[in-house]
């Protein structure tokens, strides 16, 4: 499953995707069976060899990469204390 938002980028010429990405692997799959939905997130956060991504994850990199202004990202963040540590 993908999530996307086209943010604009720190230069105004254009627009950026930031994804979140989430894979539907054994992990993934046992966890929405049991009803530990809660809990994906966390899977998600830790996914990235399995192709998975946070959008706070997707963030920081535009960020690092100077492609969107610090504000944008925190503006389209969903979890603001993520961002704050993938940035850090």
């Amino acid at each position: 499953m993908i999530s996307q938002q086209l943010l604009a980028a720190a230069d105004g010429a254009g627009r950026y995707p930031a994804v979140e990405i989430l894979v539907a692997n054994g992990a993934t799959r046992n966890l929405i069976r049991r009803g530990d939905d809660h809990q994906l997130r966390a899977n998600i956060e830790t996914g990235r060899a399995d192709g998975m991504l946070t959008m706070e994850q997707s963030l920081a990199e535009l960020v690092r990469a100077g492609r969107i202004s610090r504000d944008t990202a925190f503006a389209h963040c969903y979890h603001v204390e993520d961002l704050r540590r993938h940035l850090s």
